[in-house]
């Protein structure tokens, strides 16, 4: 399986927390390639915790929030380069983890072929429900709010549908 990772980071400070790295340190060991793109500004240690794992930082101005930095990776790759991959994953800086092994949930995706995408989210509810009583909107809010991960996969990455219904051209 041949996967482009795609990190999504901001910072207002331009600062890398530890746990950054440790969740790339493991992505990485599943993706053949990892873009990390910047909203905002990065600093010089913050560079080199990316540097660790790819030579493929993107700086940009912190506008269009994670989906415009995902569409500016996009865009830096080409879709000439992006028809060799049969996944992207997407993910941004609010995962903090794993707690798992990646591993263990790639190996169980790799053999759930009827799906075209996935994502890997988690939300405590019952920290939610100590806000809210029933818990309900505000688990509505943070599941809108908190996708962690998404991988698209070849079927639904490189339909031409999936990229008019979200304002890009493709191939």
């Amino acid at each position: 399986m041949k996967r482009l990772g795609i990190y999504f980071f901001f910072d207002k400070d331009g600062i890398v927390d530890k746990y950054v790295d440790y969740v790339l340190e493991d992505l990485t060991k599943h993706v053949d390639k990892l873009i990390v793109v910047c909203n905002g500004q990065l600093n010089e240690r913050g560079r080199k915790t990316f540097e660790k794992f790819t030579g493929n930082i993107i700086v940009r101005e912190n506008k269009g929030f994670d989906v415009w930095a995902y569409k500016t990776a996009i865009d830096s790759e080409g879709w000439n380069k992006l028809i060799e991959y049969d996944e992207i994953i997407l993910m941004n800086y609010t995962i903090m983890g794993p707690v798992y092994p990646l591993k263990e949930m790639f190996d169980i995706m790799d053999k759930r072929l009827e799906l075209d995408f996935g994502g890997l989210q988690s939300v405590f509810k019952k920290i939610l429900q100590w806000h809210n009583k029933s818990g309900s909107a505000l688990m509505d809010i943070f599941q809108n709010i908190f996708s962690l991960a998404l991988w698209l996969l070849e079927e639904v990455l490189f339909h031409p549908l999936f990229f008019r219904n979200i304002g890009m051209k493709c191939l």
